[in-house]
């Protein structure tokens, strides 16, 4: 990314938080996301894709795409390509049944787990505290004090639609300008808390942002999807769609909206042009235990896949 160095300066923090900033940013982008969305691209960017990152067998098993170049692979944009589906029977939702059992709402690599999570929080002491009131631009605070934040990495290459978690009714959407370019000044300089500078050339070298996931909740564009869930020992929950850097456009499907019933799996929305975040918030009234193989930093949670579950009997509301 051409601004990882100077977003990993002092100054290069200052810089990016300004309002007028981002503003200009926001109108470079736009025709470059025109452009992602024209038929310009697709055969050079599928066939990057393709050749790089996937066996081409198991792509066109496990996505709906055409096996021909000649038709672009199926899909009519980059971004059609890039927002492509999984074929029907891949990811199905498990335990759709339950009503105890939380599914991922995204295809991603756990980032963290945090618990008693507080209303605000200090951005600039040592570590990445989430601060809720920031995070949820001021909806709801009360009610997920003290409660838990479920946070994962989108990969650019993996599948970029989200889901629901639970079943229940649709309280509020909030779409949420933010800044596109910031790290959290914890890891400014190439330090990560109190461990060595990354390794150059690696990831979290040339990627400044995948230091500062928990950072951004409350500073970049971000789409607020509030659930109540049917299961009252679970509540009322919040899904957070992060965008990140030039990646900041979060769109939801158009039967997301207050009053509306999910069911658990449904499809949300999606992110278009690369790689994004996303979190999980729940009240301290959901007693979660999340599952082996869902649990631990890096792992690869399967979208729609069973990662946890409350701990009471799993009754449900009348509404």
């Amino acid at each position: 990314m051409l601004l990882a160095q100077t977003m990993n300066t002092n100054e290069g923090f200052s810089t990016y938080l300004h309002s007028g900033l981002n503003k200009q940013f926001e109108a470079m982008f736009k025709p470059w996301a025109a452009y992602l969305s024209s038929k310009d691209l697709v055969i050079g960017a599928a066939l990057t894709a393709l050749s790089e990152f996937y066996d081409e067998s198991s792509f066109f098993d496990i996505f709906e795409a055409e096996d021909n170049p000649e038709t672009n692979y199926g899909f009519d944009s980059f971004d059609a390509f890039f927002n492509r589906k999984f074929r029907p029977g891949i990811r199905p939702v498990e335990l759709p049944d339950d009503p105890r059992i939380i599914n991922a709402a995204c295809e991603s690599k756990l980032y963290s787990i945090t618990t008693d999570v507080q209303r605000t929080s200090e951005f600039w002491m040592k570590g990445e505290p989430y601060s809720l009131q920031h995070m949820l631009q001021g909806n709801y605070v009360d009610e997920f004090v003290g409660g838990t934040v479920y946070q994962g990495f989108l990969e650019v290459t993996g599948y970029h639609r989200w889901h629901s978690p639970v079943t229940g009714i649709v309280r509020k959407v909030e779409l949420v300008k933010g800044c596109y370019f910031v790290q959290s000044p914890a890891v400014i300089n190439g330090t990560f808390y109190d461990a060595a500078p990354p390794a150059p050339g690696s990831d979290l070298a040339t990627n400044p942002y995948l230091r500062s996931l928990g950072f951004i909740t409350s500073m970049t564009a971000r789409l607020l999807i509030f659930i109540e869930s049917e299961n009252l020992d679970i509540g009322l929950m919040c899904f957070i769609a992060l965008g990140m850097a030039d990646i900041s456009t979060c769109t939801v499907d158009d039967n997301i909206k207050e009053g509306e019933h999910v069911t658990k799996g449904q499809e949300m929305g999606m992110f278009h042009f690369g790689g994004s975040s996303h979190c999980m918030v729940f009240g301290p009234q959901a007693d979660i235990q999340f599952f082996d193989g869902y649990s631990e930093p890096g792992n690869h949670v399967k979208v729609r896949a069973a990662i946890g579950g409350v701990k009471g009997a799993g009754v449900f509301s009348s509404d």
